[in-house]
């Protein structure tokens, strides 16, 4: 197919889409990736669409090879572009790229999920949590259940590692112990209602621990920090909104999600303050508008942020049709300037993760009290924030970038 046939195909492919009744973020991300798609092959004056071409496009706008993706997230990218070139030369798209869940257990085994489920539901902070924790459960039944044929009274800690051992392989270590960290809190309910004979604890005798002090990564110090602010163009539009976004994160350590909902209702910038109602928490959060994102904000919005029928989001996508960011947009966005900008980033992460992680450990470096760095992270009680203790001082001592002062 030539680019202009493919061009001109995109608007069929998106009915498709609408007549598989799809997820809206389903939608919209194929969207975003076959534009995307458009426009790099445009700009890139490509006649002819074919294989070698789609893998020159991931290599360069998302640095991963699609004949070898190792990650849920990397499937996910590389579908859209897969299925409308299908599509094209078949007029049907396969199961394996839009088919709709179904769920894997009946009877006895869909109530003792639905059970824990319910008992789980009101300590999980949002639907992406529990579909998350409805997710691993429904897959650990499924093969013991299902594909085992194994009573779980019958089940032992052998057998749990092992699945674990099978099944996560591939994942990202962040990931694994999410996943383990739902079975432990799984298996602690089936021992506590007498449906198995050990409990999570057993199994996973330290991963809340683990969880805590291995993903906390090693955070940039001043210099990288300041690296990563003044290798961006200010000059160009996009450059504005990523400047925007990275002082947000480095002064703040604001989670991407919310800095893709904030509003123009959000930021007060008479008293100097923004406060936001936290995406993950559900709870407030109130921050002193400092100089740094304050400048970079009335820049963006000046100068750079297109006009749309959005008029309540602030940070809106820079090429049409004008939509919010998500989370994994802005990811995007911001990682390979991490990634460019520090000559020495080892295996260090490049999101907004790690200059969350580097400003809690600066405050405390910084002798800032432990509430008030709570406060301006937004964590529910100090005690997820004195995690960030664990880091080595020395380390610590490295990072000096002037931060709020929780005020």
């Amino acid at each position: 197919m030539n680019t202009k046939e493919f061009i001109e195909f995109i608007p069929k492919f998106m009915d498709k889409l609408k007549e598989l009744k799809l997820k809206e973020n389903t939608t919209w991300v194929n969207n975003w990736i076959i534009n995307l798609f458009k426009e790099y092959c445009l700009s890139k004056n490509i006649l002819i669409i074919n294989g070698k071409e789609v893998k020159k496009f991931y290599e360069e706008k998302f640095e991963f090879d699609i004949t070898n993706t190792t990650t849920r997230y990397q499937t996910i990218l590389r579908r859209p572009v897969f299925a409308i070139i299908e599509y094209y030369y078949t007029g049907n798209i396969s199961k394996v790229y839009f088919r709709k869940k179904v769920s894997k257990l009946t009877g006895n085994s869909q109530s003792l999920m639905n059970s824990f489920l319910e008992n789980s539901k009101n300590n999980l902070s949002s639907k992406d949590s529990f579909d998350r924790e409805k997710r691993v459960i429904e897959d650990f039944l499924d093969y013991f259940i299902n594909e085992k044929k194994m009573d779980l009274i019958k089940l032992d800690i052998k057998n749990v590692i092992e699945y674990t051992q099978i099944k996560y392989s591939n994942y990202s270590d962040k990931t694994k112990s999410t996943y383990k960290g739902i079975l432990k809190k799984f298996l602690n309910w089936l021992f506590e209602n007498k449906y198995i004979t050990f409990n999570g604890n057993e199994v996973f005798p330290i991963i809340i621990q683990n969880n805590r002090s291995t993903i906390i990564p090693k955070g940039y110090s001043n210099d990288e920090i300041k690296l990563i602010l003044e290798s961006i163009d200010n000059s160009t539009k996009i450059g504005k909104l990523k400047y925007l976004i990275l002082n947000i994160l480095a002064y703040y350590g604001m989670r991407l999600v919310d800095i893709a909902n904030l509003k123009f209702e959000n930021i007060d910038f008479e008293n100097n303050c923004i406060s936001i109602i936290q995406h993950k928490t559900k709870k407030s959060l109130y921050l002193p508008l400092i100089d740094e994102v304050k400048y970079a904000l009335i820049d963006y919005i000046e100068n750079s942020r297109p006009e749309s029928e959005d008029k309540e989001h602030i940070i809106l996508t820079h090429k049409a049709p004008y939509t919010t960011y998500n989370r994994a947009s802005i990811y995007n966005l911001i990682s390979p300037i991490i990634k460019k900008s520090c000559t020495s980033i080892d295996e260090r992460e490049s999101g907004g993760r790690i200059l969350r992680h580097s400003l809690a450990t600066n405050m405390i470096n910084n002798n800032v009290e432990l509430y008030k760095i709570s406060g301006i992270l937004g964590h529910s009680s100090t005690s997820s924030t004195s995690v960030y203790i664990t880091r080595d001082t020395k380390n610590l001592g490295k990072l000096t970038l002037e931060v709020p002062d929780g005020k």
